[in-house]
């Protein structure tokens, strides 16, 4: 290879790349920026049907830079997935699972020894079963109901303004990343009786689902579709992985369930009190100062939020002895007495003689 003709760029906006390439780099045009192309066939050519694009080369060096900007005509919600959309949607998931992967995973690893001691004592794991769900509801719930609630400023101070339409797919992968913590547990418990073909089971199930729902949603609706997609399949889910877990541990499904509908419950309404009392989701791309006023904004509301809510929920069930909401409050009285004691032994160092 003796040289290299041209490199090509696809850029979402032609006018803003040429700001940054010519204004501000001082790259000299071969071209000026084209009019729109469109056409019978530049469709087939594209890949998009009915599509146009622009474009610009400049000079870099001995060879040229050339920018191009393509149109569709479907809506923002009907574009066929790109390797653009694709990485939304992947950046997207990633983010949305970090309350699991960050939180849950290492409580996972923490109680399979436990679990695995347990498991020829059904009665004994079942009850250590509901008390490590019951924590896992009560931290990681509220922390990915608070992804999506704060969806579109957490996006603007991680990944930038032009990743803006993730937040939209950011919103609705949160929700799907709460069935995956309220089932993330079950595994361990099924690894500890042995039960490993219960994951192919359960995968193929949601693959049956997934794949025909994947690739409808994402032809028509792009990586917002693909992403309901997944909330769909992982709310058919989850309750036949609760079918399993609670048949192996001989548990009564509502036992399951009067340990998670409580922090559900908070959860949801976190995240209506946040989207109803704070910031308005911006329609175009904020500053990060802003963006970042706009989260702290929304994380003033949504702490005491889920905080009342929970005490509240946890008094109306009669409060309810072994579930993670006693044993966190019944730490606050003595929270409150070292505190107290703290301020008092600094009161008296400050009035002692000096």
């Amino acid at each position: 290879m003796k040289g290299l003709h041209h490199v090509g760029i696809t850029v979402k906006d032609l006018d803003a790349s040429i700001r940054f390439y010519h204004d501000v780099l001082g790259l000299e045009f071969s071209n000026e920026p084209s009019p729109w192309f469109d056409g019978p066939e530049l469709g087939p050519a594209v890949g998009v049907p009915g599509g146009a694009l622009r474009q610009v080369s400049l000079l870099l060096g001995d060879t040229t830079l050339e920018l191009l900007e393509y149109r569709s005509p479907a809506s923002e919600t009907e574009r066929p997935l790109g390797s653009h959309s694709l990485g939304v949607f992947n950046v997207s998931l990633e983010i949305a699972n970090m309350p699991g992967t960050e939180l849950v995973a290492p409580i996972n690893r923490a109680v399979l020894p436990a679990y695995v001691k347990l498991a020829a004592e059904l009665p004994a794991l079942a009850r250590e079963y509901l008390s490590v769900m019951s924590v896992i509801a009560l931290i990681a719930v509220p922390a990915v109901a608070g992804f999506a609630a704060c969806a579109p400023f957490l996006v603007l101070l991680i990944l930038g303004p032009q990743w803006m339409e993730a937040a939209t797919v950011l919103q609705i992968l949160a929700f799907f990343g709460i069935t995956q913590v309220l089932q993330s547990n079950a595994y361990s418990a099924f690894l500890a009786l042995n039960r490993h073909q219960v994951f192919i089971k359960i995968n193929g199930f949601q693959t049956a689902i997934l794949v025909p729902l994947m690739t409808l949603g994402a032809i028509r609706y792009g990586p917002v579709g693909a992403a309901w997609a997944y909330l769909a399949t992982a709310a058919a889910v989850l309750p036949v992985s609760f079918l399993f877990i609670t048949r192996f541990l001989q548990l009564n499904p509502l036992a399951l369930l009067s340990n998670l509908w409580r922090p559900a419950c908070a959860g949801a309404f976190m995240y209506f009190a946040v989207r109803t009392l704070g910031p308005s989701t911006p329609e175009t791309a904020l500053p990060a100062s802003l963006a970042a006023k706009s989260l702290a904004l929304c994380v003033t509301i949504g702490v005491p939020s889920y905080a009342l809510s929970i005490v509240l929920l946890w008094l109306l069930a009669g409060s309810p002895k072994g579930s993670a909401e006693s044993l966190l409050i019944g730490r606050i009285p003595a929270a409150v007495r070292k505190v107290r004691s703290l301020f008092a032994g600094a009161a008296v160092e400050d009035g002692g003689p000096r």
